[in-house]
Formats: structure tokens, C-alpha cells, sequence
């Protein structure tokens, strides 16, 4: 799961439907389900309206968990011991990523809503949640090179402003009290990769100086030392004429992230510098290492 625009209330939707799908999970294997649909039948009932319902048809491997109480938060069905205790194991093991770097916005991109100073904040908020309840898989913020090269920046430059980025939001963090080792593994960071040969290294490059700089500056633990990174082949080297060469630009830098051992990666479609998808492509291949 990955959350763009306004992240902090899509990030409480997406984790309250975590929790709720749970809820629901744990009342369906103790025989609770249908009393709980009652419940909600009967709360719906008497403000005379019709409970919301999901009316699309299912995919054939969809059982429909998560779709049998909308409309009422998890937190009415059981008691607040056994809310606390599904909300906690699903805070500890949600996975995801919120990709609102307000930096390379700020720098690349210029789709800000909000001011650099609230969103930072925003930022921070979101850390001091993740630190507090545990959450230990969920990236709190994607910090991205990925625009900063598609805005014309070279595979040297993409990596020293997005590190640079990245030691910013840290010095941050920390001035907000919060401790090195409690949220360096919620960071992760993303860059493009292009067709320049540097672009077969920038991962281990980073991965190197990041790994020392939190070693000897910031004094963190070995979890905490290790940069986790997405690639994205780059969109700026594709061109609208011969575009089946599109295929062999992205090939080949797929091919530079996954020897470069990068965490994950996504390949933009070969009809990208003219309209993603076109009729004779519909897909964007993503790939999890």
C-alpha cells in the first residue's frame, strides 16, 4: 500500500480499515459475525437510514472480509481490551508506505498544498505515531530522487540532494525528541534510474554513505544503518518515436536496480512519453525483491 496526496487522513482511513478488517476477521472465527450485523442493521435502523454496503461485484478469490460491517467503526462490536489488543498487533505488522516527501516537492515536483513548515510537521506527526504505537513495518516517508532526476538532476546529484533530504528530515526528527534508533527504520528513499552508466551504483554509493553517517555521526544500531530503496525506471529517457525501444531502455534499467540490489522496483510502460496506458499497453510492471 502506497499513500499519496493528503497522507496523514488517507493514512488514518487505510489504517482504521486495517484494524476494522481484523475486528471482523476475529468476529467471523468466533461466531460473532451475524450478531454484530445486528447490531449494525439496528444502530442504521433507528436514524432511519440504510446501512452503507458494498454493491460492486467481487472478485472470485474475494470472500468479502472486510465488507460485512461498513459503516461502523470495529471499535462498537467488541471490548475495548480485545479493540486494543487486534489494533496493536495490526499497528506491528502493516505494511505500506507513505510517499509524502515534502521536500522534493518543495524542489522538483511543485505540487505543494500545503507550506514546507506544516508539512514538515505533518511529517513529524506521522513519525511520533509510528514510534509510539510500535509500527515497525510502514514506511513513514518515501524520500525521493526519483523527481529531482526527472527535473534534470544527474545520477551523482539525484543521490547527494536526495541524502541530503533524508539528513534533514533526521535532524528534524530528532530535534522533535524522537531517538535515532526508533525511527530510522520507518525511513525509506526512492530514486529513478536512467540510462547514465553511474546509475549501476547509486544504490550501494548510498547505501554506503548513509550506513556511515549513522554509524560514526548519529551513533545508531545496525537496523537502523541499513538504506532501503525503491527504483522506478526513469520516464524523462523514454521517447514518443520508435517507442517499442522504450522496452529495451526499461530492460536495461531494470536490470541496473535489481543487480544493484535494490529493495523493490516498478517499470514505467513504454507508451510513457506519450500517454500512460495506450491501447496496446495497460500495465506497469512492479516488482518486489
Amino acid at each position: 500500500m502506497t499513500i499519496n496526496g493528503p497522507a496523514p487522513m488517507l493514512l488514518g482511513f487505510f489504517m482504521n480499515a486495517a484494524i476494522d478488517q481484523q475486528i471482523e476477521k476475529h468476529l467471523r472465527e468466533n461466531g460473532h459475525l451475524e450478531k454484530a450485523k445486528k447490531t449494525l442493521q439496528e444502530r442504521y435502523k433507528k436514524q432511519d437510514v440504510e446501512p452503507p454496503e458494498y454493491r460492486m461485484e467481487r472478485p472470485e478469490n474475494h470472500d468479502g472480509l472486510g465488507l460485512e460491517l461498513l459503516g461502523l467503526s470495529g471499535k462498537h462490536f467488541v471490548d475495548n481490551e480485545t479493540y486494543s489488543a487486534i489494533k496493536a498487533d495490526v499497528l506491528n505488522n502493516i505494511r505500506g508506505t507513505v510517499q509524502a516527501d515534502i521536500l522534493k516537492e518543495d524542489q522538483a515536483q511543485n505540487t505543494c498544498i500545503f507550506s514546507t513548515n506544516f508539512a514538515l510537521q505533518m511529517m513529524g506527526d506521522i513519525q511520533e505515531y509510528f514510534t509510539a504505537n510500535d509500527v515497525r513495518n510502514f514506511y513513514s516517508v518515501s524520500i525521493s530522487g526519483y523527481h529531482i532526476a526527472e527535473a534534470g538532476a544527474n545520477p551523482i546529484s539525484q543521490v547527494a540532494f536526495t541524502l541530503a533530504n533524508g539528513f534533514t528530515l533526521i535532524e528534524y526528527y530528532l530535534a522533535r525528541g524522537l531517538a535515532i534508533d526508533d525511527f530510522a527504520r520507518n525511513l525509506s528513499f526512492f530514486f529513478s534510474n536512467g540510462m547514465d552508466p553511474e546509475y549501476a551504483v547509486i544504490g550501494r554509493v548510498a547505501r554506503r554513505i548513509f550506513a556511515v553517517t549513522l554509524r560514526n555521526l548519529y551513533g545508531a544500531n545496525e537496523r537502523s544503518q541499513k538504506l532501503k530503496y525503491h527504483i522506478q525506471t526513469s520516464g524523462r529517457s523514454l521517447h514518443a518515436m520508435e517507442m517499442d525501444f522504450n522496452d529495451i531502455r526499461t530492460t536495461l534499467q531494470a536490470l541496473y536496480a535489481v543487480y544493484d540490489n535494490c529493495n523493490s522496483l516498478h517499470t514505467n510502460a513504454y507508451d510513457e512519453a506519450v500517454t500512460t496506458p495506450t491501447a496496446a499497453n495497460d500495465s506497469v510492471a512492479c516488482i518486489g525483491i
